[in-house]
């Protein structure tokens, strides 16, 4: 459908450059060759912008998403690795995370979190102030 519309939009764009460089030879002035030129020019320009909001714009959003999530990770919550370790995050030092996964703690960087599966409730944060000073 796209595409059709890409079509129609050029098709039209060469009849009017073809309409004004046409005629009995008055109407070939730099000026009219110059709307040709522009005319020309136009499915390419229609093609940048449908890239932009096809494909460029969607990855912009997606990225500042996962950053904004990524921004947000606090002590408790549920998170996955991307490579696939789950635990608890408990401790957030900067960029470095620390996820308790079994009896394990794992350090990683924020950009390694692929999302945040729970936030902090009393049934998903059982660690004790104990239980993180006995390692």
């Amino acid at each position: 459908m796209l595409f059709n519309k890409l079509m129609v939009l050029t098709s039209a764009a060469e009849s009017i450059a073809d309409a004004a460089t046409s005629g009995d030879g008055a109407t070939d002035t730099p000026a009219s060759c110059l709307g040709g030129g522009i005319m020309s020019f136009l499915p390419f320009i229609l093609i940048i912008g449908v890239f932009y909001f096809l494909m460029i714009r969607p990855e912009k959003k997606r990225s500042k998403a996962a950053q904004d999530m990524r921004n947000s990770v606090a002590v408790g919550n549920l998170v996955t690795t991307i490579g696939g370790i789950t635990g608890s995050v408990t401790a957030v030092d900067g960029d470095m995370v620390t996820i308790r996964s079994g009896s394990t703690d794992v350090v990683v960087q924020k950009w390694a979190i692929r999302s945040i599966d729970a936030a902090p409730t009393a049934e998903n944060f059982t660690y004790t102030d104990e239980e993180l000073d006995a390692d």
